[in-house]
């Protein structure tokens, strides 16, 4: 064996040890969420990251859903009752919500 062939062998992983970590696991349930998380990982290149900035990256896109969804069902009632008061409005020509006058 020539000395580049050594270096070349000791800094590689076996390939044991590489397929291992891909394989799917066997229960349907634990598939299911090991192939969303290798999509996930690989289509936002998380695997190039350190554990610390994928927790960090989840954190803030979860905070950020969470405030979004918040405002959303907390305004989004409000919105469409008063989008349909100026439908109504603007389709009889009169303020519904008054009562009229005498």
């Amino acid at each position: 064996m020539t000395p580049n062939q050594d270096v070349h062998q000791k800094g590689s992983m076996s390939s044991k040890k590489r397929g291992y970590q891909y394989q799917q696991p066997e229960g349907l349930i634990a598939g299911f969420f090991w192939r969303l998380w290798m999509k996930l990982t690989t289509t936002f290149a998380l695997s190039m990251l350190e554990t610390w900035e994928i927790v960090l990256i989840f954190i803030i896109t979860g905070s950020v859903t969470l405030l979004v969804t918040a405002a959303f069902v907390r305004y989004f009632p409000h919105a469409v009752w008063f989008a349909t008061q100026q439908a109504r409005y603007y389709l009889s020509g009169s303020d519904v919500s008054l009562p009229p006058r005498t």
